[in-house]
């Protein structure tokens, strides 16, 4: 399994991943700020823990980003665009989603237990 120690601070920089092949991949804790993921596939990744702010995972043009079975427990998922995305299977276990957009999203057999859906 590829594993990728990834930082991307808030110096106003953005990673494109458009398309990408990131099927199993290890993120645990990575801070993924402004982060372009149109149709990529994370399929199976371990982002346990990793803090995901404005990030675009929603593309009209091509297909939308794959998470199907990726691990997000605990992860902090803020002002994300996951509409159209496929979530199935996703841990979202004790997950932050304040200002997700999940519209259109497949999220069967996701789960969602203790999530915090609001800032507030």
């Amino acid at each position: 399994m590829p594993t990728f120690r990834v930082v991307i601070s808030p110096s106003r920089c953005s990673t494109t991943f458009i398309d990408a092949k990131l099927i199993g991949t290890r993120l645990v804790g990575a801070d993924l700020y402004h982060l372009y993921a149109l149709a990529a596939d994370f399929s199976r990744a371990d982002l346990t823990g990793s803090s995901l702010v404005q990030v675009e995972l929603d593309d009209a043009v091509r297909r939308e980003a794959v998470l199907d079975g990726a691990d997000l427990a605990k992860a902090s998922l803020r002002d994300v665009d996951a509409m159209r995305a496929s979530c199935r299977g996703t841990q979202f276990m004790g997950s932050a989603l304040p200002a997700v957009d999940f519209r259109s999203a497949d999220l069967s057999g996701a789960v969602l237990v203790r999530v915090v859906a609001s800032a507030g």
